[in-house]
C-alpha cells in the first residue's frame, strides 16, 4: 500500500492499482456500512473477466445516467433493442474492457474486429456473452 495526499492506494495486482474503494470496502466503511471485499488476485480468470466487464458496464451506466447499466447483471443487454447503449457508448465500453483486460492480464486484446463482426450472434448482446467472448479471445495464443 502507498499513501498519496491522504488517499490509500493498494497494489492489488502487479499491473492494477487504485484506491481502496476501487477494490474493497472495509467493514463499517463507506456508504451503507459493511461491503463485500473483492480481491482481484484471488479470483479465477473467468471471475476477473466478469469483474472487468461488470465494472466497465456499471461505469458506463454512471456516465450515461442509465439505471439499467448501473445495476448490470450477467443478463443485462448491451447491444440491440432495449440495450440502453448507443453505438458510441458501446465502442467506449469495449475500449474500457480492453483496457481492463490489459491491466489485469497484460495482453492487448481487440474485441471489435472482423472476428466479432463475423460471429453468427453478436458477442456484445449481453454482459454474459461479452464475458464469454473475452475469455475465448484470451484463450487464443498471441
Amino acid at each position: 500500500t502507498n499513501v498519496y495526499n491522504g488517499a490509500v492506494e493498494l497494489v492489488v495486482w502487479p499491473r492494477l492499482t487504485g484506491t481502496y474503494n476501487d477494490y474493497f470496502y472495509l467493514v463499517g466503511e463507506g456508504p451503507g456500512g459493511a461491503k463485500p471485499m473483492v480481491f482481484v488476485e484471488w479470483m479465477t480468470p473467468k471471475e476477473q473477466i466478469t469483474e472487468i466487464v461488470l465494472r466497465a458496464v456499471r461505469a458506463t451506466g454512471e456516465s450515461t445516467n442509465n439505471d439499467l447499466l448501473r445495476q448490470a447483471t450477467l443478463e443485462t443487454r448491451l447491444y440491440g433493442e432495449k440495450s440502453g447503449l448507443d453505438s458510441l457508448n458501446l465502442v467506449n465500453l469495449i475500449a474500457d474492457v480492453e483496457l481492463g483486460v490489459f491491466e489485469i492480464f497484460g495482453r492487448d486484446v481487440t474485441l471489435a474486429d472482423d472476428a466479432a463482426a463475423s460471429e453468427a450472434r453478436s458477442p456484445f448482446r449481453r454482459v454474459a456473452t461479452l464475458i464469454d467472448y473475452v475469455e475465448a479471445r484470451l484463450a487464443k495464443p498471441q
